[in-house]
């Protein structure tokens, strides 16, 4: 049996830089209804750097809301909708100042799904190059090279309490063990592509988003906005929807802007 349960409202309380906040009021299986509180956070990513001779990379740094220092692995928050695998390089080379001529997925993980829907990538990173470190203007961290089996009884001494950290250095250990090396290709394109061949951050691809033209008397759906009047249209299911070459596309585009009236034929 499929759980759900349906929102009926939802009121925003607070937008920060990091995060937003929103009440919503939902209607429950039972037709009863409960109020969730939801922290909305565009999610992050986690690197687990590992060198030839199975010691990983790690950092120190403050941790202003729990007040003390940490240790954990390379991490940072994605830009928006910014690709993970972009993340990832990023915060590699801006942390601890390497490039990864591996770089594969390892796990994925949600923070705290009953309320917060951030959701960290975690990678694994091997065949490390030095490259020159770049921390953030207010970021201030320690690098450490610790040997694998020492960061593992690091979590079981509990000096490593960080989540993400101990669920990427459990998982490799783990596939390790299993001598599995066989990591799906998830979010990322088949070629291997190195930070400085990232270049701009490519957004994941979600669910469609089409636009339609209203003034149609059978709207037609396109995968981008014509003009002013496009309407934006989600989730399409049975729509007749416009599948045109570039070059008709720019011929609708054209006619959708022009002031005169005249006939069009995309034949």
């Amino acid at each position: 049996m499929s759980h759900f349960e349906r929102t009926i409202s939802e009121e925003t309380k607070f937008v920060g830089r990091i995060f937003s906040v929103h009440v919503d009021e939902v209607e429950l299986e039972n037709g009863n209804t409960a109020t969730r509180e939801v922290i909305e956070h565009d999610g992050g990513v986690c690197i687990l750097p590992v060198t030839e001779d199975d010691k990983v990379y790690m950092v120190r740094q403050y941790r202003y809301p729990l007040g003390m220092e940490t240790f954990e692995l390379p991490a940072g928050k994605r830009n928006g909708n910014e690709n993970p695998r972009y993340c990832g390089l990023r915060e590699l080379r801006e942390e601890i100042g390497m490039d990864a001529g591996t770089f594969v997925p390892l796990t994925m993980m949600y923070s705290s799904p009953g309320c917060f829907t951030e959701t960290i990538y975690i990678y694994l990173a091997k065949d490390l190059v030095p490259v020159d470190q770049k921390p953030d203007e207010d970021e201030f961290l320690d690098v450490y090279l610790i040997p694998l089996e020492e960061a593992l009884q690091m979590i079981n001494r509990g000096e490593i309490l960080d989540a993400k950290s101990q669920l990427a250095l459990l998982k490799y250990a783990y596939d390790c063990q299993h001598e599995y090396d066989e990591y799906e290709q998830y979010d990322e394109p088949e070629e291997h592509l190195s930070y400085e061949e990232a270049e701009e951050p490519q957004p994941v691809e979600e669910e469609p988003v089409l636009y339609y033209q209203p003034a149609n008397e059978e709207p037609v759906y396109f995968h981008q906005p014509v003009n002013e009047d496009s309407v934006l249209f989600r989730q399409p299911v049975d729509l007749p929807q416009a599948d045109l070459t570039d070059d008709e596309l720019n011929d609708v585009f054209n006619l959708l802007n022009m002031d005169t009236d005249s006939e069009f034929s995309l034949d």
